[in-house]
C-alpha cells in the first residue's frame, strides 16, 4: 500500500536564525498564502501570530486566518505593514502581490513594505516553480529561507520563541503592548467597513457593499461556507470567517468561479453545510453549462447571482484614466460598456434548478427570502440581483477610491432606464443604387433570396 511521505522540516539552525530576528522585531508581520493546506494549519497560523503579537495578512489562496480575530489586517496594506522590519512569509507563491499596490492610473507599483525588512521564507515556493514564470512573477530573495512544510516550521518557531519570551520579561511586555495596539487598529477598520456598507443603503441599484452584508445577515445562523469568490473583499471586510472550511479561498479568474463553487458545493453534498457562491454575470457567461451539471447530480448550491450590468473593466478603465487627467467621468452606456436594461436568466428550463429574482425597487432583503427552506441544502437555488458597481472599482493609493464615499455615479445607476439610441442614418448621397456617399460609384451587389 503506497504511503504518503512525511512532510520535510525546516533546517534547526536557519530556524533558530529567524527566531532570532523575529524575536527581536520590533514589527514583525505575517504574510499566510497557502499556509493552511490542511485544516488545522489554521490553528498554527494563529498560533504564530499571538506568539509574536504580529499582524497578519491573509493572501485569501486558502483561509488562513480568522476574519474577527484582532491581529487580523487584511485588505488594508497602510496598517499591515507600516513600519515592518520583519516579514514572515508561510508558504507564499507570488511574495509582490499582498506586499505592492498597483495604481493603473499612473503605471507605477508601490511597495508598501519598508525596504530595510528582513525576510523569513518557509513554505514549497521553490518546489513549486515551473516553466510558467508569470504564475510567480519575480524572484522571491528572502534573507532567511527554508524548503519546509509551513506547519512543522510554525509549530517548531513557537517553540523557539516562547523559550527566548520566557528568558525575557521585558519582550513579553512588547508583545502584549504591539498586540493591544494591532487588535485597536482591527477594531477600527471592522467599524469603517461596516459603516461603508450601511452608506447609500437605499440606492438603487443597491452598492456592493450593502449586497454582501445582506447576504450574511441572511446566512449567518446556518452551517454555512462561501465557495470563491468574495464581491471585490466585501463578505470578507462583513463576514464573520471563524473556522477553516468557512471559505475555499479565491477564485483563479475570469470563467472559474462556478466551476469551483459545484467542485465545493460536491464536496459538501449530505454534511448539512449551506455552501454559498456570489456569482459574478461575466464568469458565469463563460460556462453557462454548468448550471446543467448542478442540476443532474442535484449538487445543493444557493447561487447569488451579482449582476453589475457592464464587462467591468473597460469602463474602470475609462474612469481611472479620466481623473488623473481632470476629465469628466465617461458615461459608459454611450460607448457599449454598460448593457442598458439587461437582466440574467436561466438558458433553459433546468429541473431542480430554482430562479428568484430580487425586485431593485423593494427595500427588501438582497436574497428576498431567508437561506433556509432548503435553499442551497436540498436542492439549487439562484438569485439574481442588479448592483451598482461604484464600489467595486479597483483600487489605487492603498485602495482608498473603492471605498470613496462619493463616486458620483449616479447617472450608470439610471442607464437602465435610459431609451435607447437611433440606428445611424444613411449617410447623404448613398443610394440603392450603390452609392458609397462620397461621391463615388460601387459595384452594385446581386440580388439574395
Amino acid at each position: 500500500m503506497f504511503r504518503v511521505p512525511a512532510a520535510p522540516a525546516p533546517d534547526p539552525a536557519a530556524l533558530a536564525n529567524a527566531a532570532d530576528a523575529l524575536a527581536a522585531a520590533e514589527r514583525p508581520v505575517v504574510i499566510a498564502d497557502f499556509a493552511t493546506r490542511p485544516p488545522y494549519g489554521w490553528d498554527h497560523v494563529i498560533a504564530i501570530a499571538e506568539t509574536l503579537g504580529a499582524p497578519v495578512w491573509d493572501c485569501n489562496s486558502r483561509l488562513n486566518f480568522p476574519s474577527d480575530h484582532l491581529l487580523n489586517l487584511s485588505m488594508a496594506p497602510k496598517e499591515c505593514y507600516d513600519g515592518a522590519d520583519v516579514v514572515l512569509a508561510l508558504d507564499i507563491a507570488d511574495f509582490e502581490g499582498p506586499t505592492h499596490v498597483r495604481d493603473i492610473a499612473t503605471r507605477t507599483v508601490v511597495n508598501v513594505v519598508p525596504e530595510t525588512a528582513t525576510w523569513i521564507d518557509i513554505g514549497f515556493t521553490d518546489v513549486e516553480v515551473s516553466k510558467w514564470s508569470m504564475d510567480y512573477g519575480r524572484t522571491f530573495h528572502a534573507h532567511h529561507r527554508m524548503t519546509a512544510d509551513p506547519v512543522i516550521g510554525t509549530t517548531q518557531l513557537v517553540a523557539l520563541l516562547q523559550e527566548r519570551i520566557g528568558r525575557n520579561a521585558d519582550l513579553a511586555g512588547k508583545i502584549a503592548a504591539r498586540g493591544a495596539e494591532i487588535g485597536k487598529r482591527h477594531q477600527r477598520l471592522r467599524a469603517d467597513w461596516r459603516k461603508e456598507a450601511e452608506k447609500h443603503w437605499n440606492k438603487v441599484p443597491m452598492t456592493v457593499p450593502r449586497l454582501a452584508l445582506e447576504v450574511w445577515r441572511a446566512i449567518k445562523d446556518e452551517d454555512w461556507v462561501l465557495s470563491a469568490g468574495t464581491l471585490h473583499g466585501w463578505a470578507r471586510k462583513l463576514w464573520n470567517f471563524d473556522r477553516p472550511y468557512r471559505h475555499a479561498g479565491r477564485e483563479l479568474g475570469t470563467g472559474t468561479q462556478i466551476g469551483i463553487s459545484l467542485g465545493v458545493a460536491l464536496a459538501y453534498k449530505g454534511s448539512g453545510r449551506l455552501v454559498v457562491d456570489l456569482q459574478p454575470d461575466g464568469d458565469l457567461m463563460y460556462d453557462a453549462g454548468a448550471l446543467w451539471m448542478a442540476a443532474k447530480y442535484q449538487i445543493p448550491l444557493l447561487i447569488v447571482m451579482y449582476n453589475n450590468r457592464a464587462y467591468y473593466n473597460d469602463w474602470n478603465h475609462q474612469i481611472v484614466i479620466a481623473r488623473p487627467r481632470h476629465r469628466s467621468e465617461p458615461r459608459p452606456y454611450r460607448h457599449g460598456s454598460v448593457w442598458t436594461g439587461a437582466r440574467l436568466r436561466r438558458p433553459r428550463p433546468l429541473d431542480g434548478v430554482v430562479g428568484r429574482r430580487s425586485d431593485r425597487e423593494r427595500r427588501r432583503s438582497a436574497t428576498g427570502a431567508s437561506a433556509g427552506g432548503g435553499a442551497g441544502q436540498d436542492g439549487q437555488a439562484g438569485v439574481g440581483r442588479r448592483g451598482d458597481p461604484a464600489s467595486m472599482r479597483p483600487e489605487s493609493s492603498f485602495r482608498k477610491s473603492r471605498e470613496s464615499g462619493e463616486c458620483r455615479l449616479s447617472s450608470y445607476a439610471r442607464a437602465a432606464k435610459l431609451p435607447r439610441r437611433a440606428p445611424p442614418r444613411r449617410a447623404a448621397g448613398r443610394s440603392q443604387a450603390g452609392g458609397n456617399g462620397h461621391g463615388h460609384a460601387t459595384r452594385a451587389r446581386p440580388h439574395q433570396d
